[in-house]
Order: C-alpha cells, then sequence, then structure tokens
C-alpha cells in the first residue's frame, strides 16, 4: 500500500498539483501586486502591434511581459498560461535531475510533496507578472546546464537549450543578468578543462546574443545598445531608504522626493519619469556618490536588507483582497471578532467558513514561507559543505543562484517576492539540507570513531 502511494505521487504529483493551482488562482485572483506595473507591458504591446512606432519609446521595464500581452490580455487567460508553464517547467526541470540522479530518491519524493503542498508558489505564479515566467524559465535553464556539461552525448543540444531559456529570461527580468558569468566561472573551475571552457564561451555568447533585439531596440528609443532596462539607478537610489534613519531622508517609493529632487535639480526641469536612459545614469551616479561618501551607512543598510531577506519569507499571497482592491476580512478588529465568536460558538464556523478559511490559508502560507527560509539559510552552510566534499556540481550551481539572489536583494532593495524567483530551489536545499542532518545525527558516533570525517557518510 505504502509502495503504491509512492509511485502514484512519483508519477501524478503534477496532476494532484493542477486543483491545488487553480484554486490558489481563484483566491488569489484580487490580488494587486505588480498592478500597477500592468499598464507598461499594455504600452509595449501597442507598440509591438504597431511595430514600435513612435518618438518616446520606454527602455524600462525589459519588454518580454508585453510580447505575451501582445497576443492577449485577457486576465484568465495570461493567468492559465503563467501556471501551465510553471507546472511544465517543474515537470521537466525535476525529471532532469531524477535521471541525473543527484539526490536520492526520498529527496526527490519530499520535495515533490513540498511542491504539491507549496501555496507561496501556487501565489507567486498567480499574478500577472514577468517574475513568474522569468522564474520558470531558470528552473528549466540551470539543470540543463548542468546536464550539458555533465553528460559526453547530446550535450551541446542541451547547452543550447539552456542558453535559449537563460536568454529568453533575460527579456523578462533583467535582474539575473550577471548571473550566468558566476555560473560559468563556476563551471570553469571545477572541470578545469579546455572543453569545459569552450562549452561555458559558446553558452555564454548564444545567451547574451538573445539580448541583440532589445539592443537594437533601445538604441533606436535612446541612442544607447543597451542590455537590461533603465531601472537600475532608480531601484538602487530607493533602496537606500530601507533604512528608516537614512541621512537622506529616503523612503522605499517609486514616489520618493528625494529622488524626484536629485532628478529635476539636475536636469533643472520637472521630469515625469526617473526610470529613462538620463535619468538612470543620474540616479546610479547620485547613488554611488552616496554610499562612497558615507560608507558605514551602506554597509548598514545593507545588514537590515540581509536580516529582512532571511526573516521576511517568500511572497505568500493576498487572498483577502476584494474586486475594490480592499481587504475586508483581513482587519484585526474583524478577525478578532471572529475568533471570539467562534471560540464560544464553534458552530459558526459553517456560516463563516469561507473567511476562517482565508485567515487560515493566509496564516499558513506566511508561516511557511518564514520557516521555509529560515531553515534553507540555516541549513545551507551544511549543503554547501557537503556538496564541495563531494564534488556535486548542481548543489554548488544552486548555491551560487541562492547567493546572487541574496545579495541583489542586499546590496539594492528587498522584498519578499524577489525571494520567491527561487522559491524551488530553497525549498530543494532545505530538504536536502534535512536529510543530511538526519543521516549525521544517526550515525554520528559510528562515523567519527571509523573515519574522523563526517563528510564520508554514504546518503
Amino acid at each position: 500500500m505504502q509502495q503504491n502511494s509512492k509511485s502514484f505521487l512519483d508519477r501524478w504529483y503534477i496532476a494532484v498539483m493542477v486543483p491545488v493551482a487553480s484554486f490558489v488562482m481563484y483566491c488569489n485572483w484580487y490580488a494587486d501586486h505588480n498592478v500597477g506595473g500592468l499598464h507598461y507591458y499594455k504600452h509595449y504591446a501597442s507598440l509591438i502591434r504597431t511595430g514600435f512606432a513612435g518618438e518616446h519609446l520606454p527602455t524600462f521595464p525589459m519588454w518580454g511581459y508585453g510580447w505575451l500581452m501582445s497576443i492577449t490580455q485577457d486576465k484568465l487567460t495570461l493567468l492559465c498560461i503563467e501556471m501551465v508553464f510553471a507546472l511544465c517547467t517543474l515537470y521537466w526541470a525535476l525529471r532532469i535531475i531524477e535521471q541525473e540522479n543527484i539526490f536520492s530518491a526520498t529527496v526527490i519524493r519530499a520535495l515533490k510533496v513540498g511542491m504539491v503542498v507549496s501555496i507561496p508558489w501556487y501565489a507567486f505564479h498567480a499574478l500577472r507578472w514577468p517574475s513568474g515566467i522569468a522564474a520558470s524559465l531558470f528552473l528549466v535553464a540551470l539543470p540543463l546546464l548542468y546536464r550539458a556539461v555533465i553528460r559526453k552525448q547530446k550535450n551541446w543540444v542541451y547547452l543550447i537549450g539552456s542558453a535559449l531559456c537563460f536568454g529568453v529570461l533575460l527579456h523578462f527580468r533583467s535582474d539575473y543578468f550577471l548571473m550566468p558569468i558566476g555560473l560559468a566561472v563556476i563551471v570553469v573551475g571545477f572541470f578545469r578543462t579546455k572543453q569545459s571552457f569552450l562549452q561555458m564561451l559558446v553558452w555564454l555568447i548564444v545567451l547574451y546574443g538573445c539580448l541583440a533585439p532589445w539592443a537594437f531596440y533601445t538604441k533606436k528609443a535612446c541612442g544607447h545598445y543597451l542590455v537590461t532596462s533603465t531601472n537600475g539607478g532608480h531601484v538602487a537610489f530607493i533602496g537606500l531608504g530601507h533604512d528608516s534613519k537614512n541621512r537622506w531622508g529616503i523612503t522605499v517609493s517609486d514616489g520618493d522626493p528625494v529622488m524626484h529632487h536629485v532628478v529635476n535639480e539636475h536636469f533643472k526641469t520637472v521630469r515625469h519619469s526617473t526610470l529613462d536612459y538620463e535619468a538612470d545614469q543620474v540616479l546610479k551616479r547620485t547613488f554611488l556618490e552616496y554610499i562612497t561618501a558615507y560608507p558605514w551607512d551602506y554597509v548598514r543598510k545593507c545588514v537590515y536588507n540581509l536580516f529582512l531577506v532571511v526573516t521576511q519569507g517568500f511572497y505568500p499571497g493576498e487572498f483577502f483582497l476584494d474586486e475594490y482592491g480592499e481587504m475586508p476580512f483581513l482587519k484585526q478588529a474583524r478577525i478578532r471578532e471572529l475568533v471570539t465568536h467562534v471560540i464560544e460558538n464553534p458552530s459558526l464556523i459553517l456560516s463563516h467558513s469561507a473567511e476562517v478559511f482565508r485567515i487560515f490559508l493566509t496564516a499558513s502560507s506566511y508561516g511557511a514561507s518564514i520557516i521555509l527560509l529560515l531553515a534553507s539559510y540555516f541549513l545551507l552552510p551544511l549543503t554547501v559543505c557537503v556538496a564541495l566534499y563531494r564534488k556535486s556540481l548542481f548543489i554548488l550551481l544552486v548555491f551560487a543562484a541562492l547567493m546572487y539572489q541574496t545579495l541583489m536583494s542586499g546590496l539594492a532593495q528587498n522584498m519578499p517576492s524577489y525571494t520567491s524567483n527561487l522559491y524551488v530551489f530553497y525549498l530543494l536545499n532545505t530538504i536536502y539540507g534535512i536529510s543530511l542532518l538526519r543521516a549525521f545525527l544517526l550515525h554520528y558516533k559510528s562515523v567519527v570513531g571509523t573515519y574522523r570525517n563526517p563528510f564520508k557518510i554514504v546518503f
């Protein structure tokens, strides 16, 4: 009976995830996360349909989601496309990991169970935004890269496939722009062969070559060949506002008055955008001037950001929003009143089942996301040490990706949704770390007595 249950989950976990994904998408239907940015992509969609006719062409954000919205702007269709794509890439990625025997069957099975109940992951992909598509593409790009450098047959097919996935990803989010260089350095350093160097060189050329259309577009838009969007200065500048006591009075807001004052003073006119090329250059220079003049203020901000990265959890979903963008059920007075009445009369759970369930779903998602992220960072030193000892390239690549996202959030600006980009890898690291920790605890005495080296445990 147990074996049949395991076999069913191994084969049909995606089928189990479909109704869960549909339900979370329904509960998160009125989420307003990134709703304010949809007009950018609608504008791109209209430009695409007209062949980019016009004088004022935007260079923020990246245009990938605009191409998707040029096909359809129907909310249900977009959400279904993103969720189906997320499920398909998850299946493909786990299939590659299974076939390459990177982890034990127990770890893979636990990962599948964890994904089935991962409410934050479903919520992250139940939004109209480019981050979900980008995260899904990266979820496939990394295992494909690993397969390409490990296998000897058809490795160029997997290498090009990984590069194309990563290249398309950069059209949705430019946050990942420098990550491929770090991953390539790890691969070359791991093998130290001419072949691995040539593989990574080709991988990077194909990957960054995918940005050629964007570069030609930005040349037309602002007169410069660009490979990222022009919000780097904006994000870095308001990121200084994470330290509420910063000496400049900057706030973490797109409408930060200090930022707009800096831009307006430079151009001696009122500018409505801080996201074009010229404003981006001004804000980047000002940001560097600020942090070089007061480096310890910046260090304090970064330390606080890293604390938030570890403790804030993932994007938990917005299950209490209604069609007007209000939170009718999440008011503390309402929750307190409801809980009090339910305790006095448990039968009220039935008449207020929707509210009770949304409270439970939100609390579960938020609590689980915090626990998972804390556990993943706590176990990360263990998984990395074992990976170095056992020369596990895949774990080292995962570690590099997690550290890249952590540093990006720490050095610039942090939001729980940024960390959610790598949710599957955080979960994988946690499960793998727990399996290692369990093995250490079970075999510590015999291992120390026999080998005097705990990393020689066979898992």
